[in-house]
């Protein structure tokens, strides 16, 4: 009963913090802002957390263009919708929600801007802005368009690949899986090159490494997550987390490997795709498919070589674009693949040093999957970003033509609206 009332207490001592309009993490949002519509940016600046200069001051032009985009919000005014603390475990943060006004208010809908401010208390110098009797201030840690319950959730994708980044499990496997699809990319400029891909990959700084060698990787592969050095190479059922297992293949015996396979070693076992190993990610040359799809193809593909079968575990799907960069053995100049069934693929060694595994006698052929269609007019070992964009951009225009004729139509059906519409969109992020 007395620890209840203890942190009862604690609770409202902290709410009361926050109404000080020294300390609250509202009244540092709204001295930025304060800051920023007098033009002195270099007092707006004192309210991002110091991880937040460290990993973003450098970039002039992006913090110039947030501050052109802000101050040209705020001149329409702006209102705080919500102030609440986060759950992060050893820290003490939390977000202020402001919406930003209708930049054409004498419009019959009227059309407002969220954005999402999370900011983190931390130690700040005596004279700093916003410094409690502590040493302790709230300061503006990233800013979002999207809303999240926790300030590590807020700022992951931010801090992606700065130096900045929390160590968290989440964080390093999606450092580690970004890495996987620079091999990926790595993977398909040496086939479109040399024609096929290659036997095996060794990793790290290995001046062996054929992506190294060639010049697609520089010096090094990309860092691990985990242990932040150069990914390596490793056997299939070894246990290492943010490392990569790589599998080589020939279809038809023909001596030419016009494909492969690219796993992701993690931590969490409840991502894991084979029951007993740590493999949470998988990556492939054939078109794009599912990560469950992945991981059945290449069960299948191990039953046939290496005469095992692997248990699949059905772990839910991440959720990120699925596929990669690769395009079909066609877009990449390695030929017409072999239809399966017809040969017995030729697996190279899963890591360096590890002899391939012997085919059985009678080998299961892995299951038929078509190829899809190259992009027209792409050539060898070229993915047609730009054609895929434009069209992309094609249908995104003509569905938001459509919808705005729908608005507009019901618009001038609706009677007269006794207050205007009011319609949440995302800000600038």
């Amino acid at each position: 009963m007395k620890r209840a009332l203890c942190i009862g207490v604690l609770g409202a001592v902290l709410l009361c913090a926050w109404a000080r309009a020294d300390e609250g993490p509202q009244a540092a949002v709204e001295s930025h802002f304060a800051a920023i519509t007098a033009e002195d940016y270099t007092a707006a600046d004192r309210w991002f957390s110091r991880a937040f200069i460290r990993a973003f001051k450098a970039d002039v032009v992006k913090l110039n263009a947030y501050y052109t985009a802000r101050r040209a919000q705020l001149a329409r005014g702006y209102n705080i919708m919500d102030v609440h603390a986060l759950s992060d475990p050893g820290r003490e943060t939390a977000v202020v929600v402001v919406e930003f006004g209708d930049p054409h208010p004498e419009a019959v809908v009227n059309i407002t801007e969220r954005m999402y401010y999370y900011l983190i208390r931390e130690k700040a110098a005596a004279d700093a802005p916003g410094v409690d009797s502590h040493g302790l201030a709230w300061r503006i840690d990233i800013f979002d368009a999207l809303g999240f319950d926790t300030l590590a959730n807020a700022r992951r994708n931010h801090y992606l690949g700065t130096r900045a980044a929390w160590d968290e499990d989440a964080g390093r496997e999606l450092r580690s899986r970004q890495g996987l699809f620079r091999i990926q990319w790595a993977l398909t400029q040496f086939a479109g090159g040399h024609g096929q891909y290659p036997l095996r990959l060794l990793g790290e700084e290995n001046r062996r490494d054929e992506l190294i060698t060639a010049g697609y990787l520089t010096g090094a592969y990309p860092l691990s997550g985990y242990s932040g050095k150069p990914m390596r190479s490793v056997g299939f059922k070894d246990s290492a987390a943010g490392d990569f297992t790589y599998v080589s293949i020939d279809a038809n015996g023909d001596g030419q490997r016009e494909g492969y396979w690219l796993l992701l070693h993690g931590k969490d076992p409840s991502k894991a795709y084979f029951r007993g190993l740590d493999i949470d990610y998988i990556l492939g040359s054939s078109a794009s498919l599912g990560q469950n799809e992945l991981a059945q193809e290449f069960a299948a593909l191990w039953q046939a070589t290496a005469g095992a079968q692997l248990e699949l575990t059905g772990a839910s799907e991440p959720l990120v674009p699925q596929g990669g960069l690769v395009p079909t053995p066609e877009q990449a100049g390695l030929g017409t693949p072999a239809v399966p069934g017809t040969e017995t693929p030729q697996m190279a060694a899963p890591s360096a040093g590890e002899a391939a595994p012997t085919p059985p006698e009678t080998a299961p052929t892995p299951p038929e999957v078509a190829p899809a269609p190259p992009a027209e007019g792409a050539g060898p070992g070229a993915l047609d970003v730009q054609a895929l964009a434009q069209q992309a951009g094609r249908e995104l225009a003509a569905k938001l033509v459509a919808l705005a004729g729908r608005i507009l139509a019901r618009i001038a059906r609706a009677p007269p609206l006794v207050e205007p519409l009011i319609v949440h969109t995302y800000g600038f992020r």
